[in-house]
Formats: C-alpha cells, structure tokens, sequence
C-alpha cells in the first residue's frame, strides 16, 4: 500500500507539460477520473482502477451534500454509468484515504474537496485553500486528451467560456511550465513562481486592471507579480509583451478613458444573423444603450463583468476588446468570438 502511494507521489511531484496534454486514438479509449472528473486514458500509468462506486454512494446519499454544485452532477452521471471506475494519479491518495474511513465505518474525508475548495478560491466564494490542494486542483484542470477521431480534445467538465479565471490561471501555468521547462516539484520549490500570485494577477486582469484592491493580500500579490519574474509571462500572454511595465499602465488610465471600460471605449455591437440563436440574443440597439456609466447603486460592480470605471466615475460593462486581448490565449472552445453573444452574456 505504502509503495503505491509513494509511486502515485512521485508522479504528481514529476508532472509536466507532457504528462498533462495526452493522446488518444477515440473517445471510447477515454473517461474520466470519478474524484475529480477529468479526462484520463483507461490504459495509461498515470490512471487507477478502483472500486470506489460505495464510497462515493455513501458521499452523495448525506443531506449535507452540495447538489447543485457541477462536480457533484458530474460524478452522479459517472457513478450511474456502468463500467470500471477510473481514478487519476492525483486523486489516488485522497481516494485510498477514504476508502479506509469507508472501510473503518467512520466519517469519510471527501476526496474531490481540494477540487471544490480550489475552484470556489478562483472563483471568490471561498476565502483560503492550502497551496497543494490548489496546485493539485490546478493540475486537475488542466489536463486534457487530444483524440485522433472526430471527437476532438476533451477537457475538464469545470472549464467553460463563462469561467474567465480558470481560463486565465490554466494559460497561465502552462505559459510558466513552458518557459521554465519545469516540473511540479521545481515548480513549487521555487518561491518566485507561487500559485497565489497567478491567480489573484488573473483575478485582477480579468476585472479590468483596477488599481484600487479589495484586500491587502490581492494588493500585495499583483504587486509581487510585477516585482518578479512571471511579469515577462504575464505581459506576453495578457499584453503581448513581454517587456510589460506596469506604472506605464497606471499612467494611462490616469490619462486617458480606461481601456477595459465598455463606454470609455464607445463600442458598438453588429446583430448576429444567420444563427438559430438570433432571437434569443439581446438586440444590438439594447446592447449599445446599455454601454454606458451606470450609478454603482443601479448597477453594482460584478468582478470579470462589469466594473468600476474610474475614468467615467461610474460602473459599467468590461470591453468586448479587452476581453478578445486576453481571452485569445483561451482554446478556442473557451472563448467568445462574437461581441453581441458577449454582452448578451454579460447583461443577462
């Protein structure tokens, strides 16, 4: 037992580039792992196969449950399908360790809570995570199996075009894993590349680069961000440049209309034609009418949509164009390309 969990540490400790991004020849050589429901290949080293479906039973049946939460959906549809149970070499410890609780008849440690605690901090509902359960939670993510049919790449069920700030930290890491050529061991040892600080620079980008912090933690994160190394990663991935200085971008919004505001920058949005979902969608006249300073109290800022604007002294939409900058280094299934499904998104 001992030996299996150190050989499942040693791996976690050696991921890299390579061991994220995998290749299938179809999806039928493809599931997902049940504790943290990403894609993994059913004959590979890094997958497990363990009889976890009575654990995870019991985990589902507690009325304290959280059921409306995606990766609960998503493990009740793997649990209903028949076939073996799958488990990556990330989640295997958490897994045997409830699988003893199980066995012990006591209380079970749910194995998928580094997962859930990770995405509620990139998302703000949770206040803190341990730096290995978002690291793992991260590497979680990000991983992803190109298939040579037509099924495509399959990715985590939790990314989605809506969740900018996973899209962002993912790019993020795997801009950092390129230029470093490291592994999770490298990675973590060194203290210039500390996850805290790429989440919270995503955080602070995707809401518009506002120089007025909610809390002195994010304030010093984004500020030891520019201070290190990963500014060169961050100016080319978000900015397109690497030599990036950030008081040149303070200087500019003191300057001129803020670039990440939607009515600084007078966009106007053209009707979506020709699609089944036209008239679903927000009418361009709508869109545009709404692309204005609101009072903060009718409009109260919403992180990542809309946001307050210093230069017009009010809340308002975030630019499409902004966002088309820093969502380009997003795949292609992650992004939005249209600006009047944009903002239909961003006012609904």
């Amino acid at each position: 037992m001992a030996g299996a969990d150190d050989d499942g540490k040693k791996q976690l400790w050696n991921t890299s580039l390579q061991t994220l991004h995998k290749r299938a020849p179809s999806r039928a050589s493809c599931g997902h792992c049940l504790c943290c429901c990403r894609p993994v290949l059913r004959q590979d080293p890094t997958t497990r196969c363990m009889q976890l479906r009575a654990v995870f039973a019991r985990l589902h049946a507690d009325p304290a449950a959280d059921r409306a939460c995606p990766l609960f959906r998503q493990q009740a549809a793997l649990l209903a399908a028949p076939g073996d149970t799958l488990v990556c070499y990330i989640c295997e410890p958490m897994c045997k360790r409830a699988q003893r609780e199980f066995d012990a008849g006591g209380a079970i440690t749910h194995p998928s809570a580094f997962l859930a605690q990770s995405l509620g901090f990139l998302r703000g509902t949770v206040p803190a995570v341990d730096k290995l359960s978002l690291v793992k939670g991260m590497l979680c993510c990000m991983g992803d199996i190109a298939t040579e049919d037509a099924g495509g790449t399959l990715f985590h069920p939790a990314r989605s075009k809506h969740f900018e700030v996973l899209e962002g930290v993912v790019a993020f890491l795997f801009a950092i894993f390129a230029a470093y050529h490291c592994t999770v061991r490298e990675f973590s040892r060194d203290s210039a590349l500390c996850p805290f600080v790429v989440v919270s620079a995503v955080q602070w980008h995707v809401g518009g680069c506002a120089f007025a912090f909610g809390d002195m933690k994010t304030s010093a994160r984004v500020r030891r961000l520019f201070k290190g190394p990963l500014n060169a990663i961050y100016g080319r991935l978000f900015h397109g440049d690497p030599a990036f200085d950030v008081a040149l971008l303070y200087h500019a919004q003191l300057l001129v209309p803020d670039p990440a505001c939607a009515a600084c920058t007078r966009e106007r949005v053209a009707r979506l034609d020709a699609t089944y979902e036209a008239p679903l969608l927000t009418p361009p006249a709508a869109i545009t009418a709404s692309l204005r300073h609101w009072d903060p109290a009718a409009r109260p800022e919403a992180p990542g949509a809309w946001l307050r604007c210093r230069a017009g002294g009010g809340t308002a939409p975030r630019a499409f164009a902004y966002y088309a900058r820093f969502s380009a280094a997003f795949p292609r299934e992650f992004r939005e390309e249209n600006p009047q499904r944009y903002f239909h998104d961003l006012l609904a």
